[in-house]
């Protein structure tokens, strides 16, 4: 509830929010390796995907997932900085 109350207009403001973004980011990625294909079965995964890309052709269950799983993984990488 702290950074409701924050203006983020400072450096300090917005180091903080970086560091909880990043940090954030590299929870969900933890968290989507847990129950995997309860959490994101094919068709969820597919309609993701299709999303992200809508000019992607269908992938099978097994390409989608390493898909699912490489796109979460590149978000637990990417930069959180402003």
């Amino acid at each position: 509830m702290a950074f409701l109350n924050r203006r983020f207009d400072s450096e300090d403001s917005a180091t903080a929010i970086e560091n909880l973004t990043a940090k954030l980011k590299k929870g969900i990625q933890a968290a989507s390796t847990h129950f995997f294909e309860q959490e994101f079965p094919h068709d969820t995964r597919e309609a993701i995907l299709c999303t992200l890309d809508p000019t992607k052709t269908p992938l099978t269950p097994v390409q989608s997932g390493q898909a699912i799983r490489d796109h979460l993984e590149a978000i637990g990488r990417s930069t959180s900085k402003t």
